[in-house]
Formats: structure tokens, C-alpha cells, sequence
């Protein structure tokens, strides 16, 4: 049994695992395999999408999309869009709606413009004009572009009227290693209402069930594969069964619901509940301002330039876990699971908290949790 014993399943309603019998489409994965040496290599390398919160036919199927790994802070998969297809490696991020790759039309002079992948909407014989203007705004970014429609392929399956934003502007994204952004949140929250590919294919009927797992992995543990995001279905090999845990969505926006502690030894950080959503377009766990600097000061850590905690290693074999209780189950993070160490920088070591300056919002459990839980995203029974 691996270390994914336990399954998130974003739900109320127990689903049996004898019910998905489709076909599985499987496509080798891998990571990137450089890793960071230094603090300031790692901060080069981290990249946080956040989104900033508001605060059928008769193919049924499930579908494998693999994911790759750049330094356990960027999970990705290739997606294809057009015909003939043209090819883009993006970001799996449940914490947003809307997809959007780099466009001929750039007209900035970002790393991303300048170097990755472009889409060219005179190269494809299925593209549809759509024109409206659109910007999305990150936590670390923005993306300014314009509506266009074409076919979308996932794996090896084609969704037909993809909607999707060619950006010709891309802000505070040049260190990244993808090409472009694929959101898996729900159509509430996508800009101009723009369909999810993930709901676009339920619609469609292209799924078995209308829900999609997460399977991550840390880099040093399987320097080969990031893992595997699975559209219609899961892998029941890769958990046990028996420990599956059911959790009610609070909202149908973000994959969001409540938490009802989170602990540092005796010391609650949630004590009148509070709003978490699952996140795997952010690297770290951000939380409310007041809350992270708490955290760091009971684990006996300071807050870097208000954004990650320093300590020093040599400290970290008496940290002590951090638990966080949702819906009455307690997961647990220890310090090897929250703590990044540095070969060249052996005295000191960064925690995996991270905040922003006056952020009140949610909870947003991103890889860093993530990686240790197969998840389930269930669109229907939430």
C-alpha cells in the first residue's frame, strides 16, 4: 500500500468503486528532474497562479491526462488545441475556471511571448472567432487576451466548441516552466461565463461520471512521473478503498468547503471554522495573514518579507505536526511534509506557509497538501 491511503471526495453521497468499468487512456509521465539548491533558486521557481477569490454522446469513458513535476511546485499536462493539434504543456489548477495559452498575437515582451508555445489560429482548420476581451487576474499575475473557440484534445480526446483565451499578454509568469493555464474550478467563477473544459466535456458526454481525480508525486520520490489527472473515473489501486473520507462542498465555485480546526499543538488557528478550497494551481497552503503569522510564531519560525516562514534546520526535528480537521477527519502534516530543505544552504530551511499581505480570504490547500491524498472532484453529487 502507498502512501495515498486516504481519498478526498468532494461529496455527500458514497459512490462504489465496482461502478466504473470504461476504458482508461494512459500516456507515459514524467517530471522535470532539476531541483533547487539555494532559497533563491527555489523562490525563481515558485510560482502561485492564485486566482484572486470574490470572496451526452454515446462515448463514455474515463480519460488519463498525465501530469509532470518541475520542482514539486508546478504540476503539469499537455493539452492540444486545433487542427491539425497544436501542443501546449499547462497547469492543472482546480483553483481557477478558464483556459488560456500564449497566442502568435503576443504582443509583450515576457519570457512566456517571447519563448513558449504559441497558439495560431490561421494554422487550424476548426477555429471559430470569437473576439471578446478578457483578463484574469492571479495572485502572482495577470493574463490579458481575447475569446477564441476550437476543438481541445485531452489525452486522445477531442472536445468539440472549446471556448478558451488567447493571451497577448502574460504578467509575472516568466519563471514558468508551462505554456499556458487549464482551470478545473467550476463555470460560476470563469470569466464571461466561459465553459470549463471539464464541464464542457460532461456536457457533451464524453465522461463516465461526471467527476475527475488528482494523483500527485513529489519529485524525489518518483523522479519520473508527476503523477496523473484522470477525467470520468480513479485509480482504487493507488488507495485503499476502505479509508475514503466524504467531504461537502460549501460552495460551487471553487472546490471549497470548511474546515474545522487546524492545530499546531494546542494552538487553533480556525476557531470559529473557516473556508478552505483544494488547489492545485498553488504550490504552498496559503492562509489568512493573521493566521500564517501565527503558525510560524508557534512553530518558532519567522515570516519572510511577509510572504514564507525561515527557520532554522536545525530546529526542524522538534517541530511538531500541523492537523487540520475537515469534516470531523483529521489529516496530518509533519515536518517532512511541510519543510523545504537546501543542499547549498544547509542552516536554513522554509516552511511551506505562505500568505499575503492583508489576505483575509480562504484556505487554499495547494500541492503541498495535495501530494500527500489522492483526490476526487465530483461535479454532480457535491
Amino acid at each position: 500500500m502507498s502512501q495515498y491511503c486516504t481519498v478526498l471526495l468532494w461529496l455527500l453521497l458514497a459512490l462504489t468503486f465496482n461502478e466504473l468499468n470504461g476504458s482508461t487512456i494512459k500516456i507515459p509521465l514524467y517530471h522535470r528532474k532539476k531541483q533547487a539548491k539555494s532559497i533563491a533558486d527555489y523562490f525563481g521557481k515558485l510560482v502561485d497562479p492564485i486566482p484572486l477569490p470574490p470572496f451526452y454522446t454515446l462515448k463514455t469513458e474515463r480519460h488519463l491526462e498525465p501530469l509532470k513535476n518541475y520542482q514539486n511546485v508546478q504540476y503539469y499536462g499537455v493539452i492540444k488545441l486545433g487542427t491539425p493539434p497544436q501542443e501546449f504543456e499547462v497547469v492543472i489548477d482546480t483553483g481557477s475556471s478558464n483556459l488560456w495559452v500564449p497566442s502568435s498575437k503576443c504582443v509583450d515582451e515576457s519570457e512566456v511571448c517571447r519563448t513558449h508555445k504559441k497558439y495560431n489560429s490561421s494554422l487550424s482548420t476548426t477555429f471559430v472567432e470569437d473576439g471578446r476581451k478578457v483578463k484574469i487576474a492571479y495572485g502572482s499575475g495577470s493574463v490579458k487576451g481575447f475569446f477564441s473557440t476550437d476543438i481541445l484534445t485531452l489525452a486522445d480526446v477531442q472536445i468539440n466548441n472549446q471556448t478558451f483565451t488567447e493571451a497577448i499578454q502574460v504578467q509575472g509568469f516568466d519563471v514558468a516552466k508551462f505554456d499556458g493555464l487549464l482551470g478545473l474550478a467550476f463555470p460560476s467563477i470563469a470569466k464571461k461565463h466561459a465553459r470549463p473544459p471539464f464541464f464542457n466535456m460532461i456536457k457533451q458526454g464524453l465522461l463516465e461520471k461526471p467527476l475527475f481525480s488528482i494523483y500527485l508525486t513529489k519529485i524525489e520520490n518518483d523522479p519520473e512521473n508527476g503523477g496523473v489527472l484522470e477525467f470520468g473515473g480513479w485509480d482504487s489501486e493507488k488507495f485503499d478503498p476502505n479509508d475514503v473520507h466524504y467531504i461537502p462542498l460549501s460552495e460551487p465555485n471553487y472546490w471549497q468547503f470548511s474546515v474545522d480546526t487546524i492545530k499546531v499543538g494546542e494552538t487553533n488557528l480556525c476557531k470559529d471554522q473557516c473556508e478552505a478550497a483544494a488547489d492545485t494551481g498553488t504550490s504552498l497552503i496559503i492562509g489568512p495573514h493573521d493566521e500564517i503569522v501565527a503558525l510560524h510564531e508557534a512553530i518558532g519560525a519567522e515570516l519572510y518579507k511577509d510572504r514564507i516562514g525561515v527557520i532554522e534546520c536545525s530546529k526542524v526535528p522538534e517541530l511538531p505536526p500541523i492537523v487540520f480537521t475537515i469534516h470531523g477527519k483529521d489529516y496530518q502534516l509533519v515536518p517532512s511534509d511541510y519543510i523545504q530543505t537546501f543542499p547549498e544552504e544547509p542552516s536554513y530551511c522554509l516552511t511551506g506557509f505562505s500568505t499575503m499581505k492583508d489576505y483575509k480570504g480562504m484556505w487554499l490547500l495547494g500541492d503541498l497538501f495535495l501530494v500527500k491524498y489522492y483526490t476526487i472532484f465530483n461535479a454532480k453529487e457535491r
